[in-house]
C-alpha cells in the first residue's frame, strides 16, 4: 500500500473505491467502501487490488470504468466466484 500512496501523495494516483467493507488506511481513510454502495451492501472483496488509469484520463472515462467494474460485481455468477 506504500507504493499506492505515494502515488496519491504526488498527485500520479487517485483512489476512488475500496472493495473492503470497511475504510482503509491512510491516506485513504476518506475513499468510499463497497459498505458505501447501495448495488455492493455486504460484499468484501478482502484482497488489496487496484484498478489504475492513467494521470490525466478524463472523468467520464473513470467512470465508465468503476460503473462496468461495479457492474460485474452485481453479477451473481461473477459474485459467487470472487467470493
Amino acid at each position: 500500500q506504500a507504493f499506492y500512496a505515494d502515488y496519491a501523495r504526488q498527485g500520479k494516483l487517485r483512489v476512488i473505491g475500496a472493495l473492503s467493507g470497511g475504510r482503509l488506511p491512510a491516506p485513504f481513510e476518506d475513499v468510499p467502501s463497497s459498505a458505501d454502495s447501495v448495488s455492493m451492501k455486504g460484499f468484501d472483496f478482502s484482497i488489496w487490488t487496484a484498478y489504475a488509469v492513467k494521470k490525466g484520463t478524463p472523468q467520464p472515462v473513470a467512470e465508465r470504468l468503476n460503473a462496468a467494474i461495479e457492474s460485474g460485481l452485481t453479477n451473481a455468477h461473477a459474485r459467487a466466484q470472487l467470493e
